[in-house]
């Protein structure tokens, strides 16, 4: 068995035993930076159309959860704490001595939504003190979501760009590639998620 069969192996296996969205995000993108790509290896059981992920979600939510997060790179939280209204956290540095963190809470919503998920949002922002907040929804938002959204203002960068505060994500957009408007990783912005 080469390494990189093994390689495969242990990820696929992390992924069946619940650790898969973060690690899996982990693995996949050693693979990308090591091999280009998966080896000529097919990967199974983890979404790559949205049908994958209506059926991932209703087979199992704690998977799609983890997957979901992963899509944004967000550490997953505890099953106790996501019932507090916090799947994930990503975590970042803006100021520009690089010392204070800050965080992103992200929600994550396989079943039908409504402008009170954004409500709710907003009221974890506040009481965990954090400055952006994402939604990720297999369902389309309604325009009332997308309104309170848009009134919850913005993030502003000590570097002088800001941010939506509350953004919202579709697992179709995620797939094609939309990302979280946040501040940017590098020398002055360092990402602390990982």
């Amino acid at each position: 068995m080469s390494s990189g069969e093994i390689f495969m192996a242990i990820s696929q296996l992390l992924f069946f035993i619940g650790v898969g969205g973060f690690i899996w995000l982990l693995l996949r993108g050693k693979l990308n930076e090591t091999f280009g790509g998966f080896g000529g290896y097919d990967v199974k059981n983890i979404p790559t159309f949205l049908r994958d992920a209506e059926d991932l979600a209703l087979r199992d939510r704690v998977q799609f959860r983890n997957w979901a997060l992963s899509l944004v790179k967000a550490k997953p939280e505890p099953s106790d704490v996501a019932d507090r209204g916090i799947d994930g956290r990503i975590y970042f540095r803006d100021d520009p001595e690089g010392k204070q963190t800050k965080k992103i809470i992200v929600q994550v919503k396989s079943g039908e939504v409504n402008p009170g998920v954004i409500t709710d949002l907003k009221g974890v922002l506040e009481r965990e003190k954090a400055h952006i907040g994402v939604l990720i929804t297999l369902q389309e938002p309604t325009k009332e979501m997308r309104e309170e959204a848009v009134s919850s203002g913005f993030y502003k960068s000590p570097f002088g760009k800001q941010y939506p505060k509350i953004q919202i994500f579709t697992i179709e957009e995620l797939f094609n590639g939309k990302e979280i408007q946040r501040p940017p990783e590098g020398m002055a912005a360092v990402d602390k998620t990982f």
